[in-house]
């Protein structure tokens, strides 16, 4: 397996010094895409971070993602989509239920069928013209108010 590491952070990869590990920084937006189209699965075992933008990017593009049980959990409408596993602090990636929700992935039934259905998903749920019509409809029933009915006017 080639680990394919995109951005920054405390943790380098590329010092750990393994022929299977590739770092790429300074990419963000357009640039990420390439990555993500050239690789079969996500792998996100982080525990604590909600449903973060890069498995958003990942079902848009397609991939099967693997996280933690916690990160699938986060978007209700997406947990059928992502491979939850039960993660230990601190994340061990060498652990056994890890390697068997990637093997899945790795070998779904139908594929193309999947990662379109994911992709299908993505645009209803986090495109921006969908996340713009979610708030337009959440804000539109925040100002709709019910008034009183008017009552008859009298003549003094």
């Amino acid at each position: 397996l080639l680990f394919v590491f995109a951005g920054w952070g405390p943790l380098d990869p590329a010092r750990w010094g393994l022929p299977n590990v590739r770092v790429f920084r300074n990419r963000s937006g357009e640039t990420l895409a390439p990555l993500y189209q050239a690789s079969d699965v996500l792998l996100l075992p982080s525990v604590g971070e909600g449903f973060p933008l890069v498995i958003q990017e990942a079902l848009a593009c397609g991939l099967p993602v693997v996280c933690g049980a916690d990160t699938a959990a986060a978007d209700p409408a997406a947990s059928a989509l992502v491979n939850g596993v039960e993660l230990d602090a601190p994340v061990h990636v060498t652990s056994t239920a890890v390697g068997a929700a990637v093997e899945a992935a790795l070998s779904e039934s139908d594929p193309q069928g999947a990662s379109q259905m994911r992709a299908d998903f993505a645009a209803r749920h986090y495109s921006w013209d969908s996340v713009i019509d979610r708030h337009e409809h959440l804000l539109a029933s925040l100002t709709e108010t019910e008034r009183p009915p008017t009552s008859p006017r009298t003549a003094p």
